[in-house]
């Protein structure tokens, strides 16, 4: 019989990274191994005829004499299959929607009403009767053809598998399908059904990359709320080994590593790795959540034309939050929208912190790196004359605050103009504008 193995793990830690690895280590090994995206191919009618062209794609270059005929009954078979399901599909939306499935008068008459229709039969219609009797033998013959026809896809598979590697000992097909839970639910749902119902045979392994949570949503949008979608998936999958969760720690410092430092500035004590980890707990960022940020982050940096050092601080929290769905903007309010989507445990905390923006309490790491930003925000929304006469009070602020008063000089070169403001005025825009390649 087939082995599934199920990989299990939530979206953005590494699922593709490792079945990519896996799947090099196998061929490596001298192993045959068919990769499917099932993404990529959730288009098809019936997922059944991308699996079979990528075992084609594997097994076909190798097959020869008898394999190769055998080979060829089994794609035969195969089509067969798939042309019975689509044709199957199409009919029974065709009859719905002219209104005349033979199969919704069947479904009327139940077995209670047959039975009535049987007792009162000599005064029915004898054609009405012939004409059930007839499409019943219909149905059950198509059925035992339908049946013969995968026994023989399975035992020609099974056959075409052994013995066509080089290697007499290695018998075994990997089919490794990945991205499964980004499809949609009907066709996530009927790729595992073809799995366990059409390829159970000997010499067949799949490995599916899956998000099981992610995948229990599709089939109860499908089954319903009530439905025990668990349950009903651990049917499919012999096995299943869940992905350790990566180090967080160690990601956020491969990411920070390769930050342009030479082109950012940070407050005295600033730490750009700290900053994301505590933005990483405070809005249950993924790795990939971040990846992202740190994309947008770096396409910034690229299009930067300004003579003054981007103020990482202020930016990096605003593309989080920008990517949480909060449309930047410098102004007072802009906190309470951020406020809004921090989880509920933290929300009254950042609130707090953002509007309390001339202080910065040293044991609240969590808020920190939208405190800072919060006094960013703040200071910049002022023009330098208000600027001027502005008295800070803790390290940070006055880090920004002489941060900007040079930045102002620097960028105007004229100390008689009043209504100068912060180049991090531009960052909501520049925010926006490359927000449009998001990935």
């Amino acid at each position: 019989m087939s082995f599934v193995l199920n990989i299990d793990a939530p979206w953005g830690y590494g699922k593709t990274w490792f079945v990519d690895r896996f799947v090099e280590q196998l061929v490596s090994s001298g192993r045959r191994v068919a990769k499917i995206n099932a993404w990529q191919n959730d288009y098809a009618d019936d997922p059944l005829i991308p699996v079979m062209a990528a075992i084609d794609d594997v097994i076909a270059p190798t097959a020869r004499g008898k394999k190769k005929a055998l080979w060829r009954k089994v794609k035969a078979n195969g089509a067969s299959i798939a042309y019975s399901f689509v044709r199957g599909a199409a009919s029974h939306w065709i009859k719905k929607g002219t209104g005349d499935a033979l199969s919704d008068v069947i479904n009327v008459v139940n077995n209670e009403n047959l039975e009535a229709v049987r007792e009162g039969s000599e005064h029915a219609s004898d054609t009405f009767l012939n004409i059930i009797d007839k499409n019943a033998e219909e149905l059950i013959s198509k059925f035992k053809i339908q049946s013969r026809t995968i026994e023989q896809f399975r035992s020609g598979l099974s056959h075409t598998i052994k013995g066509t590697s080089n290697d007499s000992e290695i018998d075994l097909l990997f089919v490794v399908i990945d991205e499964m839970d980004r499809c949609r639910p009907t066709y996530a749902i009927l790729l595992l059904e073809r799995i366990k119902h059409i390829f159970e045979t000997d010499y067949v392994v799949f490995i599916i990359a899956t998000d099981s949570i992610q995948l229990q949503h599709s089939v109860s949008s499908i089954y319903g709320a009530n439905f025990d979608s668990r349950s009903y998936l651990k049917r499919f999958f012999d096995r299943t080994y869940h992905l350790e969760l990566p180090s967080i720690e160690k990601f956020v410092e491969s990411q920070v590593a390769k930050l342009p430092l030479s082109q950012l500035e940070m407050p005295a004590n600033y730490s750009a790795k700290d900053s994301i980890l505590a933005s990483i707990s405070c809005f249950d960022l993924s790795l990939r959540d971040i990846q992202q940020c740190l994309d947008h982050f770096h396409s910034i940096v690229t299009s930067w034309n300004a003579s003054s050092l981007i103020q990482f601080g202020a930016l990096f929290p605003m593309i989080i939050a920008y990517h949480k769905g909060v449309d930047p903007d410098i102004s007072l309010t802009y906190s309470d929208k951020v406020a809004n989507i921090v989880s509920r445990s933290k929300k009254n905390m950042i609130s707090y912190h953002f509007k309390k923006v001339t202080r910065i309490s040293d044991d609240d790491n969590i808020s920190y790196p939208f405190q800072v930003m919060a006094k960013y925000i703040y200071l910049s929304s002022k023009s330098f004359e208000d600027l001027i006469k502005f008295t800070p009070e803790d390290s940070v602020t006055i880090w920004i605050f002489n941060t900007f008063l040079n930045e102002m000089k620097l960028n105007t070169g004229d100390n008689s103009r009043n209504d100068r403001h912060s180049a991090i005025n531009t960052y909501p825009a520049l925010i926006r504008q490359t927000g449009r390649l998001s990935v």
